[in-house]
Order: C-alpha cells, then sequence, then structure tokens
C-alpha cells in the first residue's frame, strides 16, 4: 500500500495551497528562516520542521538545493521536489530528493533536493511542492 504526503511551501510569497486528495490527517509547519519566504498547509503522515534554500555558487540567483526538515523518519522513502510558478502554473522542475543520506537522530532528518542540474532561477518558481512516498 502506498501512501502519499504532499508538502507545500511558497518561495516569495506566503500563501497557502492544497493539492492532491483529500488528507483526513493534520500535522503543521514551523515558520523557516529561509529568506524565500514560506507558506504552510496541513499534511498527512509528515512534519516539515525547516526549509532552506541555497543558492548555486556559480550564480547566486539559481537555486542549488532546497533541504527539508522533518520529525518524522522518512529514511529511505521516495521523495520528489517540485517547483511551480503560480497555484496553477506551469511545472518549472521535478526532482528527486535523498532520504538516506541523512539520519533520523533526536527525532529529526533532512530531505535533501539537488536542483543543481538544472540551477533553476529563484525567480522562476513561487511554490515548492514535497511528496513522500511510502
Amino acid at each position: 500500500m502506498r501512501k502519499s504526503r504532499v508538502v507545500l511551501a511558497g518561495a516569495g510569497v506566503a500563501a497557502a495551497v492544497a493539492t492532491g486528495t483529500a488528507f483526513t490527517a493534520a500535522n503543521t509547519f514551523t515558520q523557516p528562516s529561509a529568506i524565500a519566504g514560506y507558506g504552510q498547509t496541513l499534511v498527512t503522515g509528515a512534519t516539515v520542521t525547516d526549509t532552506d534554500f541555497t543558492a548555486y555558487s556559480a550564480d547566486p540567483t539559481d537555486l542549488a538545493t532546497v533541504v527539508f526538515n522533518t520529525s518524522t523518519n522518512v529514511n529511505g522513502k521516495t521523495a520528489t521536489l517540485t517547483l511551480k510558478n503560480g497555484v496553477t502554473g506551469p511545472v518549472i522542475g521535478t526532482f528527486t530528493c535523498d532520504t538516506s543520506s541523512s539520519v533520523y537522530g533526536s527525532g529529526t532528518m533532512d530531505i535533501i533536493c539537488d536542483t543543481s542540474a538544472t540551477h533553476p532561477k529563484f525567480d522562476a518558481f513561487t511554490y515548492v511542492g514535497l511528496t513522500v512516498l511510502d
């Protein structure tokens, strides 16, 4: 049985968005310190406690990685980052995330999403989505 967890954070706007199927349980996000901005939504099965955006070293207007800190053990699960321009706008990119390089310890771990292959511009997207599948 596959479960899907969707997390959305707004980059550059503070807006809430819910996508996918109806969620019956709820977890909340806390405000990160990222300059890019933040939105929140309620999701099932995972709690994201922080979102960090890292610029591409050769061009700081490009995104290199997005790291989601979670208090849920997602080690070995399949995670995907989706960058979107607007709620109904086009998908800028979809990227595979690493859920195995971070150890779940002290009730927290990182989900690392590398975008450096295409290094999208920060101003090209307004929504950041995270999907985690069992």
